[in-house]
């Protein structure tokens, strides 16, 4: 089930940019450049949801702790490394050229409180997640901070968008 949530997080996230992209006028150069920089993105995210199901696989094909435990991190941080490369290329690529503000974008008043307070929230799923997983060993279920904190950024985004009107 959980390899299903990642693929459908990565066609959403991929589509989302593809969107974005083609809503902007650049080269065919430029355009393959931002899809790049979108499936890069697309597969960091997928990578990070995968290596949780492989290691809730692993665990449940007793694979020693040793082992599971290692290939976990090494998939998870080359996951998280792709988020931030592409995260950053794709700031830089989104300000160069000046891709379209997504539908609805949260009033600029509110701006800055919605920034901090979803990345609090999302650091704060980070400090769940390893907490849990060191002191009590719940990395099986540890993982549940990270939709719920994703869930409660949009919250928060609904909210700052709604106060507007």
């Amino acid at each position: 089930m959980l390899g299903c949530v990642a693929v459908a997080v990565f066609l959403i996230v991929f589509s989302s940019f593809n969107r974005r992209i083609r809503s902007a006028e650049m080269t065919e150069q430029n355009a393959r450049k931002g899809r790049a920089l979108g499936a890069a993105l697309s597969a960091g995210i997928f990578t990070i949801i995968a290596s949780v199901a492989m290691f809730i696989a692993m665990t449940g094909a007793r694979v020693k702790i040793n082992i599971s435990l290692p290939v976990f991190f090494a998939v998870l941080i080359l996951g998280i490394s792709a988020v931030i490369y592409a995260g950053v290329q794709w700031g830089s690529f989104e300000k160069t050229y000046a891709l379209p503000e997504e539908e609805q974008p949260v009033p600029a008043r509110y701006k800055k409180l919605q920034e901090g307070l979803t990345s609090a929230l999302m650091l704060s799923a980070v400090v769940v997640f390893l907490l849990l997983g060191f002191l009590k060993g719940l990395w099986h279920i540890a993982w549940v901070a990270f939709p719920v904190a994703a869930i409660s950024c949009g919250i928060v985004t609904s909210i700052l968008k709604a106060l507007e009107k």
